[in-house]
C-alpha cells in the first residue's frame, strides 16, 4: 500500500491521525494545529492542545514545513531552517497512551519545546483549571484534577525553567484554554521526546526505533489482508480503508470496538458500529465482533440496543436501527464463523431483541413503529414518525436474520419455539410481498408514512431496501439516484437537491454522506449494474487522499467541502463490504461447509484474490476473467463453492 508524499504546494486543508488502540493524534499536514479537536487524546479525554518547536530563532511551522510523508502509523514532516534540513516524525508506540516525537538535524541545533496542556473532556469546551508542575531530571509532569501528562526528553542536553501560564487561543473562531509549563531548552543532532497520558510510556531512546519500525511493519500487514488483484487502485482503496478501521479500534476499560468517527465521535456508536462489523467479520477480527456484540448486548435495554456506549458519558438509547443492525451483524459473524458456541451464548439477549421489536408494531401492521418520543432513526436531526423506509427494509432483513439464528440454534438442540419462527417468517414474507405498495408512490419509494399518510419526499433512503437486494423497480430508483438531484461529484445526497427543504450545506437535508454513496455502489451492485456500482466505489475511494489522509469523511456540502468528521467508521468500512459481498459476491455458509459467490467485477480488473475467514481457519478465493464472465475456484478443495450467474438478483443469498 503506498503512503502519501506531499510537497509545500499540496499540503492545503489535508490532515492526518496516528492512533493505537488506546490514544489518537490529529494534526494538520502543514503541522498545524486549527481546531478544538486537532491534538493528542485518550480514553474521550484531550491532554495535548499542540506543541511547537523553535529550532534556533526560527519554529517548526507551517511557514517552514516543505513536505510530508504519511504511511497511516507515521507522519514525518521535513522543514527547512536557513540552510538546515529538520525532520519531525511522529508515531504512537502500541500498548500505551503515548506519543513519540522524533527530531533529526544535518548538525546539533538548540530546540526550544513548547506545550500546550488542555486535559479535559470530550463534550467540554473553554474551562478553566489549575494545573500542578514537577520535574526531574529530563522528565517533566503536569496534571490537573481529570488526569496527568508525562514528557520524556532524550537529547544531548535538557533544562527547563519553570514559567507556568494559562493562556487562550481561538483555534477555529472557538476559544480553547491551555496551561504552558514552562521554557523547555533541548539540543543535539537527535532529539526524541515522548508524551504520555496518565502512565510513564515503556518508551525510550533505545527503543525508539524499533517500535516506529514494528509500527510500520503492522500497518503494512493489514493493510494487505488477504486482497490481490491486477488493480492497484483497488488494492490500495481496500488497504487504506483497513488502516482506517484500524486507527478508529479502540480498548476501554476492558471493552474492544470501534470508535464511530475520528476526531469527535469518540464513543462506541450502536448503528455506526453495527453497520461496520460485518466488514470486521470478513478481515478476520472475530475476537473484536465477538467483543463488540456482546458489548452493546450487555447494555442492552429490554431489549433495546442502545445508540452509543460511552465510558464518560454513559449509554444513550434514542434508535431504532441499533437493534436491526445487531442482530444482522451477528448473523453475518455465524455464517462466516459457525461459532454456534457464541450463538448460544447470545440466546437470550437475541430472543429480548426480537420481542422488543416485535412490541414495537404497535398499530399490529406487521411493521415497527418509531420517533414517537425521540429521533431514532440515522437522520436523527429529523422526527420522521412512524415508519421510515429504510427502517421497515432493516426489519425485514432483520427478521431473516431472526430465523436463521433461530433455527442454527434448534439443529444444535437447543429449545425454539416453533411458534415463534412462524411468527417471524409470516412477518418477514407479509413485509417482502408488501413493501413495494406500501412504499412506493409515482416511481420513487416515499422516505416514510405518518400515520395513514405518505411523505413522498424524495431521499437515499430508499437504497437501504436496495442495499439487500430485494427491491422491486430497481431500476426506476437507481435511475433516479444517478441523476444529478441526487449525485454530485463527492457522492449521494440525503435528499434530492429539486425537493422541499433542501439546504445544500444541510446535515440530513441536502448533504453528501459517505454512507449514502456506499448504499448506492451496493445498491447497484445487487442489481447487476457493476460499472455503477464501481463509479460510486470510486467516489468514495477518490476521498481518501484529501481531507483527512488515507481516510474516507463522514460527510460533506454539495460543493464537496467537508462538514462532519474526517474519518468516519461506516464511510472506510464499507469499501470493504463493497469490495467482499457485492463485488466479489461472496456469501460464505461456513456451517454446511460451501460458499456461494456471484461476481459483479467491473471491466479492467481481470484478477481478484481474496482471503477470508471460514470458521477456524481461512481460505483463498481466485477470481479470474474468463470472456465474460469469471471463473471462482478455493484453494481448499473441501468447500464448495456455488456461483450464481452475474445479473440474478437473489435476495442477499440468504440461504436456510
Amino acid at each position: 500500500m503506498p503512503g502519501f508524499s506531499l510537497g509545500k504546494g499540496e499540503l492545503g486543508d489535508r490532515s492526518y491521525f496516528i492512533s493505537n488502540d488506546i490514544a489518537f493524534f490529529h494534526r494538520f499536514c502543514d503541522s498545524g494545529f486549527r481546531n478544538k479537536w486537532t491534538g493528542f487524546w485518550s480514553g474521550e479525554k484531550k491532554f495535548l492542545e499542540y506543541f511547537a518547536v523553535r529550532a534556533g530563532d526560527s519554529w517548526l511551522s507551517p511557514g517552514t514545513c516543505e513536505s510530508v510523508e504519511y504511511n497511516g502509523s507515521s507522519c514525518v514532516h521535513h522543514y527547512r531552517i536557513g540552510e538546515n534540513l529538520i525532520s519531525e516524525t511522529v508515531f504512537m508506540p502500541d500498548g500505551s497512551p503515548s506519543m513519540v516525537i522524533q527530531l533529526e538535524s544535518c548538525k546539533a541545533v538548540d530546540f526550544e519545546l513548547e506545550l500546550a496542556v488542555n486535559i479535559r473532556k470530550r463534550h467540554e469546551n473553554a474551562k478553566f483549571r489549575e494545573y500542578a508542575v514537577s520535574s526531574s531530571g529530563k522528565s517533566v509532569e503536569i496534571s490537573n484534577d481529570l488526569g496527568r501528562l508525562y514528557v520524556r526528553i532524550y537529547s544531548d542536553d535538557f533544562g527547563m525553567i519553570q514559567c507556568p501560564e494559562y493562556r487562550r487561543h481561538f483555534p477555529s473562531g472557538e476559544m480553547q484554554t491551555h496551561f504552558v509549563p514552562g521554557k523547555m531548552s533541548i539540543s543535539g543532532k537527535r532529539v526524541v521526546i515522548v508524551i504520555s497520558a496518565g502512565a510513564k510510556a515503556r518508551v525510550s531512546d533505545k527503543n525508539c526505533g524499533r517500535l516506529l519500525k514494528e509500527k510500520n511493519r503492522h500497518y503494512a500487514k493489514i493493510a494487505e489482508n488477504g486482497l490481490k488483484t491486477d488493480s492497484e487502485y483497488l488494492k490500495g482503496g481496500f488497504g487504506w480503508s483497513v488502516v482506517g478501521m484500524e486507527l478508529l479500534k479502540r480498548k476501554i476499560d476492558g471493552s474492544v470496538c470501534f470508535y464511530a468517527g475520528l476526531p469527535w465521535f469518540q464513543q462506541f456508536w450502536g448503528r455506526d458500529v453495527l453497520w461496520s462489523l460485518p466488514a470486521a467479520t470478513e478481515l478476520g477480527y472475530f475476537d473484536i465482533v465477538r467483543k463488540s456484540l456482546s458489548l452493546f448486548s450487555e447494555f442492552s435495554r429490554d431489549g433495546r440496543i442502545p445508540n452509543f456506549v460511552s465510558s464518560e458519558e454513559g449509554q444513550a438509547y434514542n434508535s431504532i436501527d441499533a437493534t436491526l443492525l445487531w442482530i444482522i451483524a451477528l448473523e453475518h459473524y455465524v455464517r462466516y464463523s459457525g461459532d454456534t458456541g457464541f450463538l448460544s451464548g447470545m440466546l437470550e439477549r437475541l430472543k429480548e431483541s426480537i420481542n422488543f421489536l416485535l412490541l414495537s408494531d404497535r398499530n399490529l401492521d406487521f411493521y415497527i413503529e418509531h420517533d414517537l418520543e425521540s429521533n431514532e432513526t440515522w437522520m436523527d436531526t429529523i422526527n420522521r414518525k412512524s415508519n421510515a423506509v429504510e427502517i421497515e427494509a432493516l426489519y425485514c432483513r432483520s427478521l431473516l436474520s431472526s430465523v436463521y439464528l433461530l433455527r442454527v440454534l434448534k439443529k444444535h438442540g437447543t429449545h425454539v419455539s416453533g411458534l415463534l419462527l412462524k411468527k417471524l417468517r409470516k412477518r418477514e414474507e407479509y413485509i417482502s410481498n408488501d413493501f413495494h405498495r406500501r412504499f412506493f408512490s409515482g416511481d420513487f419509494y416515499c422516505d416514510r408514512i405518518d400515520g395513514d399518510e405518505r411523505v413522498t419526499l424524495r431521499t437515499a433512503n430508499p437504497l437501504v431496501h436496495l442495499f439487500y437486494g430485494t427491491g422491486k423497480n430497481a431500476g426506476k430508483i437507481l435511475d433516479a439516484i444517478e441523476s444529478d438531484v441526487f449525485t454530485t461529484p463527492k457522492g449521494v445526497r440525503t435528499l434530492a437537491s429539486d425537493q422541499p427543504g433542501y439546504d445544500p450545506s444541510g446535515y440530513h437535508t441536502g448533504g453528501v454522506w459517505s454512507l449514502t454513496t456506499a448504499w448506492a455502489s451496493a445498491a447497484e451492485f445487487s442489481a447487476g449494474r457493476k460499472e455503477k456500482g464501481w463509479e460510486y466505489l470510486r467516489k468514495m475511494l477518490d476521498d481518501m487522499p484529501s481531507d483527512s489522509l488515507g481516510c474516507i469523511g463522514e460527510c460533506w456540502d454539495s460543493w464537496g467541502r467537508l462538514t462532519g468528521c474526517s474519518l468516519q467508521l461506516w464511510g472506510t468500512a464499507f469499501v470493504v463490504r463493497i469490495i467482499d459481498e457485492y463485488m466479489l459476491g461472496i456469501r460464505p455458509d461456513c456451517l454446511n461447509g460451501r460458499i456461494y459467490v456471484r461476481p459483479m467485477i467491473p471491466d479492467g480488473i481481470d484478477y481478484v484474490e481474496r482471503e477470508i475467514p471460514f470458521g477456524t481457519k481461512k481460505t483463498r478465493l481466485i477470481f479470474r476473467r474468463n470472456g465474460r464472465y469469471f471463473s471462482v475456484t478455493c484453494t481448499d478443495s473441501k468447500i464448495k463453492i456455488i456461483q450464481y450467474k452475474q445479473g440474478t438478483v437473489n435476495n442477499n443469498m440468504v440461504i436456510f
